[in-house]
């Protein structure tokens, strides 16, 4: 008698017949009754199963939801309803900046400054308010000299950091902290007040524009 293998929604996966192994509706090889050697095809499947078909090449006759881990990218996927393999997110937790194979849109969320970063393909940035290629405006906790944490707000546009906002009293950055792009935040912040603190760069020569009505210094 043909064995008949539905899916959790009751529609039909494939119908085998005594004696064959069916190879095409899915990725797995299923017995059916009396098959000669259906333990090597259960213990296949096993296999492939623990290891989420791992491989270079996308598995033949996939099902919705099934997972597929993509050992070319090092990337585990799933097969949605429209017949795509998505990504799923790929976060990595730790105080260094990750290494190895990384591809746009992975996450780091680093433990050194509690933020959350996505990797574009060449660099990781903070992810903010208002987020994207062109700046962001990020909380997060930045370590004086002392290693003692501060809250701030630091609002970077083109990739540079061009004020930071605090509620702590005066405080030195520490020694070792660095901004998005790598340069060290007492480069361009030494000292950091409760209030606004505009980026110090000789280069950019940043400075408040606009009419002032009036100022706590002549």
């Amino acid at each position: 008698m043909a064995y008949t293998i539905t899916g959790r929604d009751g529609t039909v996966i494939a119908t085998i017949s005594d004696g064959t192994t069916d190879t095409t509706s899915t990725t797995l090889s299923i017995p059916g009754k009396n098959t000669t050697n259906y333990g090597l095809h259960i213990n296949q499947n096993f296999v492939n199963l623990l290891n989420n078909f791992s491989g270079g090449t996308t598995p033949a006759n996939a099902l919705a939801g099934q997972l597929w881990f993509d050992s070319l990218n090092n990337r585990l996927k799933y097969y949605d309803t429209g017949g795509n393999w998505r990504i799923s997110p790929n976060l990595v937790v730790s105080e260094a900046t990750p290494t190895g194979s990384q591809g746009a849109g992975d996450f780091w969320f680093d433990t050194n400054t509690s933020t959350l970063k996505v990797y574009s393909g060449s660099a990781y940035a903070s992810v903010g308010i208002g987020s994207s290629s062109a700046g962001s405006i990020t909380a997060k906790t930045l370590n004086d000299s002392t290693g003692t944490a501060h809250s701030i707000m630091e609002f970077v546009v083109g990739g540079k950091t061009m004020f930071i906002m605090s509620a702590d009293t005066v405080f030195t950055p520490s020694s070792t902290a660095t901004q998005d792009d790598t340069t060290l935040y007492t480069a361009n912040f030494p000292t950091i007040k409760a209030g606004m603190n505009l980026r110090q760069d000789t280069t950019m020569n940043p400075r408040y524009h606009g009419i002032a009505s009036s100022a706590e210094y002549a």
